[in-house]
């Protein structure tokens, strides 16, 4: 997520801003308003981590986030499928 890096800045997120990021990069969703109050309703709700957890778990998603997003289009295939 380029915009939103943690839960918590999905559950305290401005329902118009979050509304325009899943307009602009979802896929075509029928109803952009409704996804973004349920993404942000279920971040409420969710199950946060321990704070020792928590950062290495953001970390690793990160990292795996950049390494991901570099790899995609590069061999015109996702990361993970190889030849």
């Amino acid at each position: 997520m380029e915009q939103f890096e943690t839960v918590d800045d999905l559950a305290n997120a401005d329902l118009d801003e979050l509304t325009f990021f899943i307009d602009e990069k979802g896929r075509n969703f029928a109803d952009p308003v409704a996804k973004a109050k349920a993404i942000r309703s279920a971040a409420r709700d969710s199950y946060r981590l321990p704070v020792t957890v928590n950062n290495s778990v953001n970390q690793a998603m990160s990292v795996f986030y950049r390494l991901h997003a570099g790899t995609e289009g590069k061999t015109g295939q996702s990361a993970g499928q190889g030849h």
